[in-house]
């Protein structure tokens, strides 16, 4: 087997070693912080849902507020002894640009993208809800129950709060990201 030359390594070496890395805080949710505990009953999840040609989706400050509700959102199910998880959908058309959005806008544990307003996430998270709300970018926090059996049961969504549009979402988060309910 062949060696590369010398001069072929270092240059590798100065690509790797330039090449940007995305820092993340210590502190930012990651799908390492809360895995699915198969005694608790309740799921809190928080969705997200944006796109990459939505001029405020691409804001810092949303992004900087998605990052602060998900932390919240997270100590509130372990408080409240429930899974979590959070799920972005992007509704972009291209699989590449909605991936770059989410990938942008910190850790999911679900991720939904392509198809634009006909994906599963859109279909399930705004067209086939009592209120339609089709505008981006918006959060949905709802809870289910989930019983591990044989299987997994899983109870029907209890949508608690839903933020349409970056000023809502700030403010919610502003007012403390109150979650009402029992």
């Amino acid at each position: 087997m062949k060696l590369l030359s010398p001069i072929i390594s270092i240059i590798l070496i100065l690509i790797i070693i330039a090449s940007p890395v995305q820092a993340q805080d210590s502190t930012a949710y990651g799908p390492d912080h809360y895995e699915v505990d198969r005694d608790l009953k309740e799921e809190l999840n928080l969705v997200y849902i944006g796109a990459s040609w939505c001029v405020p989706c691409l804001d810092d400050s949303l992004k900087q507020d998605l990052e602060k509700i998900k932390l919240l959102l997270y100590e509130e199910a372990k408080n409240n002894e429930m899974n979590y998880s959070v799920i972005g959908i992007a509704n972009d058309q291209s699989i590449e640009k909605g991936w770059g959005l989410l990938n942008g806008t910190g850790y999911f544990d679900e991720a939904i993208i392509g198809k634009k307003w006909t994906n599963t996430g859109s279909i399930n998270f705004i067209w086939n809800q009592e209120v339609l709300q089709p505008a981006v970018p918006q959060i949905i926090v709802f809870r289910r129950s989930m019983e591990f059996k044989e299987g997994i049961e899983i109870g029907k969504k209890e949508v608690l709060i839903r933020k349409v549009g970056v000023n809502a979402i700030h403010q919610w988060l502003e007012d403390g990201a109150i979650l009402n309910y029992v």
